[in-house]
């Protein structure tokens, strides 16, 4: 998908290319959205996959110093967690402003 993105991108760029420029920005912007989704899931399965082999019954260590750096399951949470925050952060900046016409042909 980025090599796609890349490529369309140098299109986009170069200034004798005869194609629509407002419709290559707009496919652009699509597929940035798609890639966005992509990476939702990813996210999610690695999340859901984290909570299944994670035992809750077990307490984690903590220490004064850095209370989650000694328990690896709640740092895999939190680098999961916070690359779906900035996914999220991502993709409503692709949507801002194109709410009609990123999910229409038109």
């Amino acid at each position: 998908m980025d090599k796609a993105i890349d490529l369309l991108q140098q299109i986009l760029e170069d200034k004798e290319s005869r194609m629509d420029a407002e419709k290559l920005s707009l496919l652009i912007r699509r597929l940035k959205v798609q890639e966005c989704f992509y990476d939702n899931i990813t996210n999610a399965v690695q999340f859901q996959e984290l909570a299944d082999r994670t035992d809750f019954e077990t307490p984690p260590q903590l220490s004064l110093r850095w209370p989650t750096r000694d328990d690896r399951r709640i740092e895999e949470f939190q680098n999961i967690t916070r690359a779906e925050i900035d996914n999220v952060t991502l993709l409503a900046d692709l949507l801002d402003g194109y709410e009609e016409q990123i999910p229409n042909d038109g």
